[in-house]
């Protein structure tokens, strides 16, 4: 298992198993049921928006799920022609990872520990794996971290603690709990 912040992949380019350049990446897609990736939104170039029929230069397209090589480019296992059965356009009926950075996160009895931070996802598995939550001031104590200077980030809230996604990440376990998961990073 490889986790990594869905932020880092954010303008990485995809290159196909024949070398062409497939485009680069804007976002991930991902089901907030079972917190599966669905894919990684990529803006096309017009070359290979020709070769597989994806619309004109700059359209965005769902790559995935497949097992990729992930270095200094995510790398396509085949070739672009042999690529295409997961290959697909993108659609906003879709939930995208960036809308969760920044959201205000919610124990269940109501408090607001944070902001969303960051996105852990392991493309291993194509998962959502957990969060990263840069903490409140008002949190902290309840959360047993000291107060400084500098913000707080606290790993360890796993997607099985979130109830529901709205205009704030909902989680359905209180702020007393949420204590005993998490770890100042």
């Amino acid at each position: 298992m490889t986790v990594a912040d869905a932020s880092g992949y954010t303008g990485m380019n995809v290159v196909s198993g024949d070398a062409y350049i497939v485009g680069d990446i804007v976002d991930m897609r991902y089901d907030p049921v079972t917190w599966v990736l669905e894919g990684l939104k990529v803006r096309c170039t017009k070359t290979t928006s020709n070769l597989i029929g994806a619309g004109t230069g700059k359209s965005m397209i769902l790559l995935g799920p497949v097992e990729l090589i992930v270095n200094d480019v995510v790398l396509l296992p085949e070739n672009l022609e042999d690529a295409k059965p997961y290959i697909r356009a993108d659609t906003d009926a879709l939930s995208s990872v960036a809308y969760l950075y920044g959201r205000k996160v919610v124990s269940s009895d109501g408090m607001i520990l944070g902001t969303m931070e960051s996105v852990m996802v392991d493309l291993d598995s194509w998962t959502i794996h957990s969060f990263k939550l840069k903490v409140d001031k008002a949190a902290c104590q309840v959360l047993g971290i000291k107060k400084g200077i500098f913000a707080k980030t606290v790993t360890g809230l796993v997607t099985a603690n979130v109830s529901t996604v709205t205009e704030n990440v909902n989680l359905n376990i209180t702020a007393e709990q949420v204590r005993g998961l998490v770890a100042p990073e």
